[in-house]
């Protein structure tokens, strides 16, 4: 059972959450093409720009309350579908792509895929330097995780 909050509404189902996350992004999605039709060369409008965020926070919020609620294929699709959307990776897209390959067991792949995200971070714009500390914390705190597991199955 996952409870979660969106603007006025509040979930305890999973799958009511998913039908009205749907939803959202289907109208999202619809709008975002529309303003794509009118879209002049690679410029992106401000409209468009927003719409692609909207559509990538429904998608991650999506991902999370699946991930929560066990449901693993309904998380790897959403949060892949917020990738293909964002040609620049955000911090809360690959840090909800290491979340959902943790949940599939996949945990090596996981911390590799962080610490690629973090070597290819351009450190000396200003803008980058909370993104990149925020994925150096996450990569150690799932480093600390493992070492701790490891160290129980040994007792």
């Amino acid at each position: 059972m996952v409870k979660a909050e969106f603007g006025l509404i509040t979930c305890t189902s999973f799958p009511d959450l998913e039908a009205i996350m749907a939803t959202r992004i289907s109208l999202v999605r619809s709008e975002r093409q529309r303003e794509e039709r009118h879209q002049i060369g690679s410029m992106i409008s401000p409209m468009l720009r927003g719409l692609v965020d909207i559509e990538t926070k429904c998608l991650l919020r999506l991902s999370e309350a699946a991930r929560l609620s066990d449901q693993v294929q309904i998380a790897l699709n959403s949060v892949v579908r917020a990738q293909k959307l964002n040609k620049n990776q955000t911090t809360d897209v690959n840090e909800e792509f290491a979340s959902v390959l943790w949940l599939q067991k996949e945990e090596t792949l996981a911390v590799q895929f962080l610490q690629s995200v973090l070597k290819n971070m351009d450190h000396e714009t200003a803008q980058d330097v909370p993104h990149h500390a925020l994925l150096l914390s996450r990569l150690v705190s799932v480093s600390l995780i493992r070492h701790l597991v490891y160290s129980l199955k040994r007792f």
